[in-house]
């Protein structure tokens, strides 16, 4: 835009969710009592219901290999969807062991079928854990998932200019996702002056459930022995998961000179960072804080079933099995720190009382005698970053 821009209210002046740019040659005026430029917000909520019933006469040829090469398959293309890198590595781990049981299945796979080559097939064999198994049979499978997702999207808002003046004449100035670019800056708070960032959040719920049971007719070969009969089954299963994930974007005001000056309020830097040649500053107090980024994911999984059999040449059996997984990851960490950073041209601020650095950091590219930090007392807290990801399973067959 060519030409200058003021804002001015009488009681509160609002940039929403805005981009105000101008010429370097000109200025941008924002003032009244309270003032604030903040980012827009976008707020995403779905459910999603998946429903899948399966009845009739199947047809199937089945081995160990075939069952855990599938199962690697799955794990591979759920870490390829998910978006967290923790959890990327969880599933690729567990896609890496289905895989390994897969090859240690091939070897018994191997003497089924010498055995059927070489014509040496017995009658009187076990037919519990066949190598290779052919059947015909009527079963029926329902399976449900319910998912609810929420997310929380900022934009930032925008200021590219050659002067900014922003003052808020009775009570705060604030910052809350701002992008602010000017040759000079100059806010002023008399309660004080607040610039923050913005959290981008997402909260998944996922439920799922399963039951079944099927008959069926099968032959049946292991090793050197096979079998055949009727089988009966019946499987039910259930499990949850829970994903909740915070990012921080940082608000950034950069100028070759920044002016800032609160004769009753305070200079807080929270996940925002302050960028200049030059800094002045007069304020009460100064509070500088970082916050984490956050990854959380739970989830449990319990399954049943039972089985039984009667075949021919090798009598009847049957086998209960019950199974459970649980999976946490838990992450936390600082990725860009909040703090001011002065050039060669260094800094004067002057802070009447207090100074709390917590995760934040000031420096400087000037030589010492440009730079004056006065305080009347200081202290910091760190902030320690952390990454967890437990695993644990079960599984009993009788």
């Amino acid at each position: 835009m060519n030409g200058n821009i003021r804002i001015d209210a009488g009681n509160h002046a609002n940039v929403l969710g805005t981009d105000i740019i101008t010429s370097r040659s000109h200025q941008i005026d924002l003032a009244g009592a309270s003032a604030k430029v903040e980012a827009g917000k976008d707020i995403i909520e779905t459910n999603t219901k998946h429903e899948y019933k399966q009845s009739g006469v199947t047809l199937s040829v089945s081995t160990p290999v075939t069952d855990m090469a599938q199962a690697a398959y799955n794990s591979l293309k759920r870490s390829q969807q998910v978006s967290n890198p923790k959890l990327k590595a969880f599933y690729a781990m567990k896609a890496a062991e289905e895989t390994v049981m897969a090859a240690q299945n091939v070897s018994k796979g191997a003497e089924t079928v010498d055995a059927l080559r070489n014509g040496n097939m017995q009658g009187t064999g076990t037919t519990a854990s066949p190598s290779v198994k052919i059947s015909i049979g009527y079963g029926s499978q329902k399976q449900t998932q319910t998912s609810e997702t929420q997310q929380i999207e900022h934009q930032k808002s925008t200021i590219n200019t050659g002067t900014f003046n922003a003052t808020a004449r009775s009570e705060k100035l604030r910052f809350e996702g701002v992008e602010a670019n000017a040759a000079l800056m100059s806010l002023s708070g008399k309660q004080g002056i607040e610039v923050k960032g913005v959290k981008d959040e997402e909260h998944q719920r996922t439920e799922n459930k399963s039951v079944g049971g099927s008959v069926e007719v099968f032959v049946g070969t292991n090793g050197n022995s096979y079998g055949f009969g009727i089988e009966g089954s019946v499987n039910v299963a259930k499990g949850k998961s829970n994903s909740d994930s915070e990012r921080w974007q940082n608000s950034h005001l950069t100028a070759d000179k920044v002016i800032i000056h609160s004769e009753a309020g305070e200079l807080t830097l929270d996940t925002a960072n302050l960028k200049a040649k030059r800094l002045e500053a007069e304020v009460q107090h100064l509070n500088i804080t970082s916050r984490q980024d956050r990854e959380k994911y739970e989830s449990k999984q319990v399954s049943a079933g039972a089985s039984g059999s009667v075949a021919y040449g090798s009598g009847g059996g049957a086998s209960v099995n019950t199974a459970y997984s649980k999976a946490k990851v838990d992450y936390a960490q600082v990725n860009e720190q909040a703090g001011i950073s002065v050039g060669e041209g260094g800094m004067n601020v002057k802070g009447h009382q207090h100074t709390q650095l917590n995760g934040g950091v000031i420096e400087s590219e000037a030589e010492t005698s440009k730079n004056r930090l006065q305080t009347h007392s200081i202290s910091s807290t760190d902030i320690e970053n952390h990454s967890e990801i437990k695993t644990e399973g079960a599984v009993l067959d009788n």
